[in-house]
């Protein structure tokens, strides 16, 4: 009799525990449905993990669809008027992409290693986060690029600057965006560093000469 009573008190205690965990997971999802309309039932979980997503129901290979289409569909998810108005937004998620890829590539060949790279990558944003995505053949080349920069003659790099520089305008041209100013400029400093030190090199080198009056100037200053 006591053993019965104590199954049935242990039954009853976890059906208490687990009406409670439904109705606080209840009160959590139209709390925040309140917030925004478009947390699900389904995308409840990525909006407590990683908080909201700025472009809506659009993340990974749907938002770089999204900014990559030519023309807008339907099937995305969003209306015509969001993605414009996405886009300037989705101009820092592209950069911190690009730059994560190159770095970690850079890292890899400092450390002697090479690894395929990845086509995901969760950004941070001011609010929320949102997952990236890059095609895979540009995501490999930008790693490569970052590979190389860290294992070969940091005065041999002007053709990675150049090919990271193109393929960078192609990544923005594809989602309708412009590049400021080039990426080398930041994601390869020495190399940057070395030609204006040249350039300030050359210069010196062509100071012109003192004239006769100009040098005898310059010496009674220089006794008195």
């Amino acid at each position: 009799m006591e053993i019965f009573l104590l199954i049935l008190i242990m039954t009853i205690g976890a059906a208490c525990i687990y009406v409670v965990y439904l109705a606080s997971r209840v009160w959590l999802l139209e709390k925040m449905s309140g917030i925004s309309p478009k947390v699900t039932s389904e995308t409840i979980d990525e909006y407590i993990t990683h908080g909201p997503n700025p472009f809506g129901t659009l993340s990974g290979e749907k938002l770089w669809k999204a900014m990559s289409a030519e023309t807008w569909s339907k099937a995305l998810g969003a209306k015509a008027e969001e993605i414009d108005g996405y886009r300037s937004r989705y101009k820092m998620v592209l950069t911190r992409h690009i730059e994560s890829l190159f770095d970690e590539g850079r890292f890899d060949g400092q450390a002697g290693k090479r690894e395929s790279a990845s086509t995901l990558l969760r950004v941070p944003m001011l609010r929320g986060s949102v997952e990236s995505f890059l095609p895979f053949a540009e995501a490999q080349r930008l790693y490569e690029l970052g590979f190389q920069s860290a294992t070969v003659d940091p005065k041999k790099r002007d053709h990675i600057a150049d090919e990271l520089d193109g393929l960078v305008a192609e990544l923005f041209e594809v989602c309708h965006l412009a590049v400021e100013k080039p990426f080398s400029q930041f994601l390869l400093p020495v190399a940057v560093n070395s030609a204006t030190a040249a350039e300030d090199d050359d210069d010196f080198g062509e100071l012109p000469e003192l004239d006769d009056d100009a040098a005898d100037a310059a010496s009674a200053q220089t006794k008195t």
